[in-house]
C-alpha cells in the first residue's frame, strides 16, 4: 500500500484498466461496481466493493466474497434465461449490435 492508504500509486497503471485490458471496459466495471455498492448499501459486500473502488482492496478480492459471487451467479443466470427467451432473429440482432459496439470501441 502507498502512504495514502491505497494500492498502487501514481507510477502504477489504473488497476481497473490493468484488470480488464481496456479503458472502456474499466469504466463499465467501475460503473457496475458503483451500482452494486449503492444497491446493497449497509452490507459487508457493499463495503468491500467500495474498498475495491477506492483502491484499498484488490479487484480479485471480490471473488472471495460469498455474497458478491452469489450476486454474480444470479446475474449470469438471469442473463442466460433472458437469452434463452429470445428468438433466433432477436439473438442475431443483438449479436450484430454487440459486434458493431465492439468495432466502435476498438476504433480504426
Amino acid at each position: 500500500m502507498t502512504s495514502a492508504g491505497t494500492l498502487g500509486g501514481a507510477d502504477r497503471p489504473d488497476p481497473f484498466t490493468e484488470f480488464t485490458g481496456d479503458p472502456e471496459a474499466a469504466r463499465l466495471l467501475r460503473s457496475n461496481l458503483t451500482a452494486i455498492a449503492e444497491q446493497h448499501a449497509g452490507t459487508a459486500m457493499a463495503q468491500l466493493v467500495r474498498d475495491v473502488l477506492s483502491g484499498r482492496r484488490e479487484i480479485r478480492d471480490l471473488e472471495h466474497d460469498r455474497e458478491f459471487m452469489a450476486l454474480t451467479r444470479s446475474g449470469v443466470q438471469q442473463y442466460e434465461d433472458y437469452w434463452d427467451s429470445l428468438s433466433d432473429e432477436e439473438r442475431q440482432q443483438l449479436t450484430r449490435e454487440a459486434e458493431a459496439r465492439l468495432d466502435e470501441l476498438e476504433g480504426p
